[in-house]
């Protein structure tokens, strides 16, 4: 009991100086582009005011972990991916995209950025799923930016800007549930992004949505920044067959790659 009043005490704390210490919330324009002045942040694409980024994260909206959503493991359903199987076989692909659409629209609503916004967040991380931009060929879906342009815009008219998480990259990074694979005892066989025949094809992949998603948001104020890979190998690193030396190598070129193709179509 004690422990539980004194994180609600924190808890006041923390909202009450983070609301204090924002300004009102306006709709961000072309000058709240923010870039690192050294190691700050600033508005005019680093020459204007300091920025202080407090966030919140979206949890399960592009991407369900179940531990933080209305949707719960089974003994058949382990991760989303195990998720849209058994409602593809059940209701077919149509449905199922309604059923998944239904979810995300009531999973965040206008609220929550309100919410965000009440509460003196100035950023939210959005988690994304390779499956939420590429079709299974690995092409564009149709309608691979109306969630995200629809996220973007909302935040951006409350003042909150937006940090884009790739939390589930092509064959997954991890082989964990919160990247939309589960790979149960075996997950790092079950991380095909880095292991197995189709690893550079998921690499090559990873690059070319980083790259339309960089000419997407070309420009936009609102987005903040990337988070390239969310916890790339996890916790299978401990125990890997392959040293650390080589698993840090490994991903440190990947990263390099994917820096070097989204700067060469956005250098801001």
């Amino acid at each position: 009991m004690k422990i539980k009043t004194l994180a609600l005490c924190f808890l006041a704390f923390f909202l009450c100086t983070s609301i204090a210490d924002c300004k009102n919330n306006q709709k961000l324009s072309y000058n709240d582009f923010i870039k690192a002045s050294g190691k700050s942040l600033r508005t005019e694409y680093g020459k204007g005011e300091e920025v202080f980024l407090r966030g919140v994260n979206a949890g399960g909206l592009m991407i369900q972990e179940f531990w933080m959503c209305l949707t719960e493991n089974t003994k058949n359903v382990s991760c989303h991916s195990e998720l849209l199987d058994i409602l593809n076989k059940r209701f077919g692909s149509e449905k199922t995209k309604e059923l998944e659409n239904f979810y995300q629209d009531n999973y965040w609503t206008l609220q929550d950025f309100d919410n965000c916004s009440r509460l003196g967040f100035n950023c939210i991380r959005l988690p994304v799923w390779y499956k939420n931009i590429v079709k299974e060929d690995g092409t564009l879906k149709e309608d691979a930016w109306a969630k995200l342009d629809w996220f973007v815009q909302n935040a951006g008219a409350r003042g909150i800007y937006v940090i884009i998480d790739m939390h589930g990259a092509p064959g997954s990074q991890n082989g964990s549930d919160h990247s939309g694979v589960d790979g149960k005892e075996n997950k790092e066989k079950a991380s095909q992004f880095f292991w197995g025949e189709n690893a550079k094809e998921n690499q090559e992949l990873f690059y070319y949505i980083w790259e339309q998603i960089a000419l997407h948001f070309k420009g936009n104020p609102v987005v903040a920044g990337y988070d390239l890979l969310n916890e790339p190998f996890c916790t299978y690193r401990y125990n890997s067959s392959y040293s650390e030396k080589y698993l840090h190598n490994l991903l440190w070129n990947i990263y390099d790659i994917a820096y070097k193709r989204i700067r060469a179509i956005d250098n801001d």
